[in-house]
């Protein structure tokens, strides 16, 4: 299955706002392995690698899988 990089991107972005995050601290929790700029731009749909995006979930505390489950419950609803 393919997921839409805006649907990730948008899960990401509400899981953040829900913890309280700013992209800064995102940035640290992820020891500086990203930059609040490449967090911006996949909030706002452009495609992550995977890495990235294991970097970004592992922050914010939610697996891949997870954020996999959530972009396929919201597809189909």
């Amino acid at each position: 299955m393919t997921f839409d990089a805006y649907a990730l991107g948008a899960i990401l972005r509400k899981r953040r706002e829900t913890l309280g995050l700013s992209r800064d601290t995102v940035v640290n929790r992820a020891n500086g392995k990203i930059c609040a700029t490449t967090i911006h731009e996949i909030e706002h749909g452009r495609a992550p690698q995977l890495t990235t995006l294991a970097v970004i979930c592992e922050a914010l505390n939610i697996t891949l899988a997870e954020l996999f489950a959530e972009a396929e419950r919201e597809a189909g609803a």
